[in-house]
């Protein structure tokens, strides 16, 4: 007889017969269904060589569970023989391999514990937040967050500041005429670009402009803050200079940066961010250049170091910053531990918790943008950062790779390296440790 043909699903759906049944006979079945192929007035013959008669549901779910078990067993020896370095050869492998298996064991029964303990604190910080936005009512921000709380925990005598250091270059003849005006057109530029950008009625980044406070042993972020562009950009201190003399040293330069470092930002300390310029150049004898420093100095708690890198160029450069660096800002780089639990303990708590930390270097590696940003047509030269001590960190090594160069900075306490003789001599160990290393690579 002639039939019109159906898909498979179709006359599966309507003989409810279930998926794997059908695929156990090989999508065949006594009598006529799809999808089998005919052409138009076509006889359908029964056909007597059925897949299904030879395989029942059960004896194919048996099949299968057969070749699984080849295929795991297959993957297991070719792992064995990949990781047979792995193998222990020794007592002290026994021993370390105890040690862990014991010490995952009393992490599984101080677990409840420890779990009952966050889910204290966490309660504990939910409702100091409510107390908190019930007394500021809309100025209340919110509770730092993450690793924010730990650059907030600062003392007297390290403070948790990014200092960012870059120079704009003037020829020599610019200044001997009398018709140099450097560093009061950048600073005019600065404050245009950053109300302009970032102070406007829509502020692309708020947080830029909150006071850090602290309450009842938390910190917090409100809005509540009267500052002005003038107060977050201003002119550096000035240096005196003995007689003769037009330009600063380079040495008068770091011992400035070495005070300016650990002090102060605007509204006592509770605001996040300010920008010097420096009025007085230092000459560069081998170019007969001259050089305007500007410190840019950032609370870490305000963020990252690239996420802050970036807001920095996009706030005052000619240009947009490239689009590498949009996606580099993106990143995570706080380990768990720092991002989420830090912030559930109030300070007096994680004061202690961070000082059992007894950590005495740290070292800061921040990719940068390889096109030298602008100011007015200028380029910022010489980037390079300094990243905080904090507690017991007493040296504090940079690099940053900008415009093809490898910038290195060094921070230090002065009970550790008394000297800055003692401080460019770490570096420039450092550079020829480098260069030495590109040397052995070239050799291969």
């Amino acid at each position: 007889m002639a039939l019109e043909a159906t898909t498979f699903f179709d006359w599966a759906s309507n003989q409810g017969v279930s998926f794997w049944e059908v695929v156990s006979r090989n999508f065949t079945h006594p009598g006529p269904f799809g999808p089998v192929p005919i052409s138009n007035g076509a006889q359908l013959v029964a056909d007597e060589n059925r897949l299904d008669l030879l395989l029942s549901p059960a004896q194919f779910g048996l099949l299968t569970g057969v070749v699984l078990f080849l295929f795991l067993r297959h993957k297991i020896a070719r792992w064995r023989e990949e990781h047979s370095h792995l193998k222990m050869t020794s007592s002290a492998d026994i021993q370390r391999a105890a040690y862990t298996f014991l010490t995952f064991l009393e992490f599984l029964a101080l677990a409840p514990f420890l779990c009952t303990i966050l889910l204290v604190f966490e309660l504990y910080r939910t409702a100091i937040g409510a107390v908190l936005r019930h007394r500021h009512g809309k100025h209340f921000k919110g509770l730092l967050d993450g690793a924010d709380v730990v650059w907030a925990i600062e003392d007297q005598n390290s403070r948790g500041m990014i200092n960012i250091m870059a120079n704009v270059e003037e020829p020599v003849a610019t200044w001997t005429t009398g018709k140099s005006s450097m560093s009061a057109e950048i600073l005019l530029t600065l404050r245009k670009r950053i109300s302009s950008r970032l102070m406007r009625n829509y502020r692309p980044h708020p947080k830029m402009f909150w006071k850090r406070n602290v309450e009842l042993g938390y910190y917090f972020w409100s809005d509540q803050s009267e500052l002005t562009v003038e107060d977050y950009i201003r002119y550096m201190d000035t240096i005196p200079l003995t007689d003769g003399k037009r330009f600063i040293e380079e040495q008068q330069l770091r011992s400035l940066l070495s005070k300016i470092n650990n002090r102060h930002l605007p509204a006592d300390h509770t605001s996040s961010w300010e920008v010097l310029v420096g009025r007085q150049p230092f000459l560069d004898k081998e170019r007969n250049i001259l050089q305007y420093p500007i410190l840019f100095r950032v609370h870490h708690s305000l963020g990252d170091g690239v996420a802050l890198m970036r807001l920095l160029l996009e706030a005052i450069v000619d240009k947009e910053v490239p689009s590498r660096w949009k996606h580099l800002s993106k990143l995570k780089i706080n380990y768990w531990i720092m991002s989420k639990m830090t912030c559930l303990f109030p300070e007096t708590i994680l004061r202690k918790i961070l000082k059992s930390a007894h950590s005495t270097l740290a070292i800061s590696n921040l990719p940068g943008p390889q096109q030298m940003p602008r100011i007015q047509g200028r380029e910022l030269k010489n980037l390079c950062f300094f990243i905080p001590n904090l507690g017991t960190t007493a040296v504090g090594i940079t690099l940053l790779t900008y415009g093809g160069k490898l910038q290195l900075g060094i921070l230090a306490d002065r009970a550790v390296i008394r000297t800055e003789d003692e401080a460019h001599s770490i570096l420039r160990g450092t550079i020829e440790e480098i260069e030495r290393m590109g040397q052995l690579l070239d050799e291969v």
